[in-house]
């Protein structure tokens, strides 16, 4: 009876245990949000903890067309284990195990063609050359190499750069990090020692070192952690991931034309900055980048919504921040709304009129610091 009774309940905690975990197709758009099928660049078949709520076990990320891109594993929410990086022929890219989200031990880089270009090491949110060669496969490690990686901080910072010197497989000098080639800041190093780490427009020190290891890894696999769910997704088309669509407000890009009598009309054409949103959104996130406060204290992340009022010669007459994940965001960001330059205003039956603005722009957490 006790045996048939210990076999019940096996029976029942294996059911249990495997019921939480599901295996999910989950489709990406080009700036690795969550969205429909046929709006998607990118799809990752997974696994998904239905019970908690996060990725489990092994999960394959792949081109629309179905080319592999990466592979890679979670355990308790984290990432863990190989992860190998490719490029869109199929050839090994990068290479390297993490160890509860962190890039650990040695990684290594290679040339479209295959042949390694460098190899790293980890090691305490530090780097280390172990090799490096050029695209012949020539071991040019012991020369002073003027190193250089691109990577993306996040969808509105997406040509980073970190430069920097290498003599004898060591660290030498200021190696910077350019938003769009301008300075954000430095680590400054001696024989592959950290020496002072400064950031912004004025340099100001920083207690952490400015070049981490994340900030080598490609950005896709933190964009995915963050679980953005693009506005058209509805519960029927992820309903694993219903917890999070529960109570959120998505107030769409809007214009609104206001007559003198504070009659609010649909105008004929919409105000108009110079570079339109993406030049508007553009001004507040490198601002907020380039900000030391919004880079080592900031601990919310998320969309900020934003409301300008534009007179009928284009001038800004007044901004509003309507909805903000964190004050620090929100002081900066409307600080950078009152620079903004003149609109082209909103005309309504064939005049110009004064309009009201209002759209929104994401924030997750930077990958420059991480103190």
């Amino acid at each position: 009876m006790k045996q048939a009774l210990l076999s019940i309940l096996s029976t029942i905690i294996i059911n249990f245990t495997f019921g939480e975990i599901i295996k999910v197709k989950i489709f990406y758009d080009k700036e690795w949000n969550i969205c429909k099928e046929s709006r998607a660049s990118y799809v990752r078949k997974c696994n998904w903890n239905t019970d908690k709520n996060y990725f489990e076990g092994e999960f394959n990320d792949y081109l629309i067309n179905g080319t592999k891109i990466i592979e890679g594993n979670y355990v308790n929410n984290k990432k863990n284990g190989l992860f190998i990086f490719y490029y869109e022929s199929g050839i090994e890219w990068i290479k390297g195990e993490f160890k509860d989200n962190i890039p650990v031990g040695i990684w290594t880089w290679k040339y479209p063609n295959g042949i390694t270009h460098f190899t790293l090491n980890f090691e305490d949110n530090n780097f280390y050359f172990i090799n490096y060669f050029d695209e012949n496969g020539n071991d040019i490690s012991s020369n002073k190499i003027n190193f250089s990686y691109s990577f993306q901080n996040d969808y509105q910072n997406q040509n980073m750069l970190i430069n920097g010197f290498i003599i004898n497989k060591m660290k030498e000098g200021k190696w910077f990090i350019y938003n769009n080639k301008e300075k954000v800041g430095f680590d400054q190093f001696n024989n592959d020692s950290l020496i002072k780490s400064k950031i912004n427009k004025s340099y100001l020190n920083i207690n952490e070192r400015l070049i981490n290891n994340t900030l080598f890894i490609p950005y896709s696999v933190y964009a995915c952690d963050k679980i953005i769910i693009d506005n058209e997704v509805s519960i029927e088309d992820y309903p694993f991931l219903s917890v999070f669509m529960k109570n959120v407000w998505r107030p769409i890009e809007s214009a609104i034309g206001i007559l003198e009598d504070s009659l609010n009309v649909v105008p004929d054409n919409k105000p108009m900055y110079i570079d339109g949103i993406d030049g508007i959104n553009k001004n507040i996130s490198q601002n907020l980048i380039l900000n030391k406060k919004y880079v080592t204290e900031c601990k919310n992340f998320g969309w900020l919504y934003y409301e300008i009022i534009i007179d009928e010669k284009g001038n800004v007459l007044d901004q509003k921040i309507l909805k903000s994940p964190d004050s620090i965001i929100t002081e900066i960001a409307l600080k950078s709304l009152k620079s903004l330059n003149t609109f082209k205003p909103a005309y309504y039956q064939g005049k110009p009129i004064k309009s009201k603005f209002s759209s929104r722009i994401l924030f997750r957490e930077p990958r420059v610091v991480n103190p």
